[in-house]
């Protein structure tokens, strides 16, 4: 449990990194031609981005949550004899 927040936020940089280069490459003028198509994907692109790291976040709770109640409901079984 100590390390698993290491695991999340090493997630977190190469989804970040990857929205990064996907911003660099759909902002560079000779792909898109400029104008209003570069502006809703470079949009789309940052919101996207945003969503998954807080997607990816949303997961480690879940699974930290879902450990931990694991680990209660297992270790307070009362033991038979």
């Amino acid at each position: 449990l100590m390390i698993w927040p290491f695991v999340e936020l090493g997630f977190q940089a190469a989804w970040l990194v990857y929205g990064v280069f996907g911003l660099a490459v759909i902002s560079y003028p000779p792909v898109w031609g400029g104008g209003s198509t570069t502006t809703l994907l470079a949009l789309a692109h940052v919101a996207g981005t945003l969503w998954a790291i807080q997607f990816i976040k949303a997961c480690d709770y879940t699974t930290m949550a879902a450990a931990v109640a694991y680990w209660f409901v297992t270790t307070n079984v009362e033991k038979d004899g």
